[in-house]
C-alpha cells in the first residue's frame, strides 16, 4: 500500500506521509517501538487512521469536489484561526499520526465484536412526566449516555476530542433532545 498525502488531492489517503510519521514518532516516547514494525505496517495504520479520521464532520467545506479527503477546508475557524486552503492544520496532522499509533499496535480497536447489533437503546421508560433515557451499545459495552451521539473513534479515543474537538462540527458530543408536541 502507498500513502499518497498530496494536499487536496483525488487520490489522496492520507494527511501526512510515512516520512512525517517517522520524523514525529522519533519524537515520542515510543520512538524505538515504531522502529520495530515493517514499512508496510506502518502505511497500513496511517492510512487507516486517515480514513477514521475521515469519518468525522468538521466545520467548513472541503476546498474542491475533487479532493478525496476532508481536509483541507475553507470556512473552518478554531481558536481564532482560520484554516489554511493549501495545508492541514497542524492538530488535524497530529490526530492521525497519534491514532495510527495507537491503530498499529492494536489494529481491531475499532472493529466491535459481539452478537448484539450496536446501536443506540432504550434503556428505561416512564409514561408518567414521560421519562426516557437512551444507552448505545457498541457490541461490547455501553458508552456513558452524554457520549451516544460520538463516532466510534471518538468514543474509542476520547483524547482526539481535545486535540480537534475545535474543529469538529455537527452534532459530535452530546446528547440530542427529544421534545413532546
Amino acid at each position: 500500500m502507498t500513502i499518497d498525502a498530496t494536499i487536496g488531492g483525488a487520490s489522496a489517503n492520507s494527511f501526512v506521509s510515512l516520512v512525517e510519521m517517522t520524523s514525529y514518532a522519533a519524537t515520542q516516547s515510543w520512538a524505538s517501538a515504531w522502529t520495530a514494525y515493517t514499512e508496510s505496517e506502518k502505511e497500513v495504520s496511517l492510512i487507516s487512521a486517515c480514513k477514521w479520521l475521515d469519518t468525522l464532520i468538521y466545520k467548513g467545506s472541503r476546498n474542491a469536489t475533487t479532493q478525496r479527503l476532508s481536509w483541507p477546508r475553507t470556512g473552518a475557524t478554531f481558536d481564532g484561526i482560520t484554516s489554511p486552503t493549501d495545508a492541514i492544520p497542524v492538530r488535524i496532522q497530529t490526530a492521525q499520526m497519534e491514532l495510527s499509533w495507537q491503530l498499529l499496535q492494536k489494529p481491531d480497536t475499532l472493529i466491535t465484536s459481539g452478537t448484539a447489533p450496536q446501536g443506540t437503546y432504550l434503556a428505561e421508560s416512564k409514561i408518567g412526566d414521560l421519562v426516557q433515557k437512551y444507552q448505545q451499545f457498541t457490541g461490547t459495552n455501553a458508552a456513558a449516555v452524554d457520549n451516544v451521539n460520538d463516532p466510534t473513534v471518538l468514543i474509542k479515543f476520547p483524547w482526539l476530542r481535545d486535540l480537534i474537538g475545535g474543529w469538529l462540527g455537527g452534532l459530535t458530543g452530546g446528547v440530542g433532545l427529544m421534545s413532546r408536541n
